[in-house]
């Protein structure tokens, strides 16, 4: 989408670009759906403010930091953490991610959380723009479109 839309050379250039963009937009949802993108592609990385022990909330990242060191690798504070969104609605929190260097070929990815942050990415970069990601004449493809 930005390289589409850095191609404009004014305002005027810039709205006619936005259909173009949103049909990039389009393919990456449709991709996400698929299922069929590499993990790696995928993983998220959060530095730690706490050890893992010491959070009180679990937020995503910290639910990776805590399979970790259940596996005897416990990061620190200050480190990284790395991860895939696995089931995002999960009630079982430690369903919710996989940290990523416990991920196995296997491993699916929950292609809803995926595309809802894409969503919220270009809503940042277009809702200054007095634009949006889902504009009605380029909806957002379903499951069935993918």
């Amino acid at each position: 989408m930005l390289y589409v839309l850095a191609k404009a050379e004014n305002t005027e250039e810039f709205y006619t670009k936005l259909p173009s963009a949103y049909e990039v937009f389009g393919r990456y949802i449709r991709l996400l759906r698929s299922g069929n993108v590499p993990i790696e592609e995928l993983t998220i990385r959060k530095r730690l403010s706490q050890n893992p022990d010491e959070y009180r909330h679990m937020a995503l990242h910290t639910i990776a930091a805590n399979q970790l060191a259940k596996e005897g690798a416990p990061p620190n504070a200050g480190e990284s953490v790395n991860y895939i969104i696995t089931n995002n609605r999960s009630k079982l929190p430690s369903r919710r991610v996989l940290a990523l260097e416990l991920c196995e070929d296997k491993t699916k990815y929950d292609d809803e959380a995926y595309v809802n942050l894409l969503t919220s990415a270009v809503d940042t970069i277009l809702i200054p723009f007095g634009s949006h990601s889902i504009p009605r004449s380029h909806p957002i493809p379903s499951h069935e479109e993918a």
